[in-house]
């Protein structure tokens, strides 16, 4: 999800997948949701006026599964994202 713009509302994009280097970790989303913060930048209330400046990316709060390691991670390697 991305705010695009000062304005009320959210899109969703499709992007490519991208490309994973010998330490990165590549994730299928499973799910996702939003939190109260996000709820703010979505309804562009006077807190997020305040502080939030678009474009910017939405979605900390998600479930995924591995789908490739990195040449210098083990398939039981656990990951921060």
């Amino acid at each position: 999800m991305r705010k695009a713009q000062a304005a009320k509302g959210l899109q969703m994009d499709t992007v490519a997948v991208p490309l994973i280097g010998p330490t990165d970790v590549l994730v299928r989303v499973k799910t996702a949701s939003i939190c109260g913060t996000d709820l703010h930048i979505y309804g562009w209330d006077r807190w997020s006026q305040g502080r939030i400046k678009p474009p910017v990316t939405l979605g900390t709060n998600f479930a995924a599964r591995s789908s490739a390691w990195a040449t210098r991670c083990a398939p039981s390697s656990r990951a921060i994202l």
